[in-house]
């Protein structure tokens, strides 16, 4: 892990700006399986989420956190794809935020409601 927080195009973290955690990693592995092209998988920060729990019922407001998702990649800086064996992954987290974080590491949290946290 790099002690320098280096932001990258479109928000992309440089390779290796923060750690990701086996059981994240496992999290990452387990979302790219399913998914088929010219994808990488993302852990992106967002400062505000919302979901439904079924069309007919109202948004409920969760607050800012990490997402796992996937990324096209040829919208990736090449600079920012980190590798985990097989698995090739980015990072967007705001700079300010992994400034907040003690630890610069991605793990899994099961009281997040995406199951993911900065640590």
């Amino acid at each position: 892990m790099s002690d320098e927080i280096r932001v990258l195009d479109r928000g992309f973290l440089a390779a290796n700006t923060v750690s990701v955690s086996d059981a994240a990693l496992t999290v990452a592995r387990d979302l790219m399986s399913s998914v088929s092209g010219n994808w990488i998988a993302g852990f992106d920060w967002a400062f505000a989420r919302r979901h439904k729990l079924s069309p007919t019922e109202d948004w409920h407001e969760i607050g800012p956190g990490l997402d796992l998702g996937g990324f096209a990649r040829k919208r990736i800086p090449p600079a920012a794809i980190c590798r985990a064996g097989t698995l090739e992954y980015v990072v967007k987290i705001p700079r300010e935020i992994v400034l907040q974080s003690k630890q610069r590491l991605i793990d899994v949290d099961p009281t997040a409601f995406s199951k993911l946290g900065l640590r």
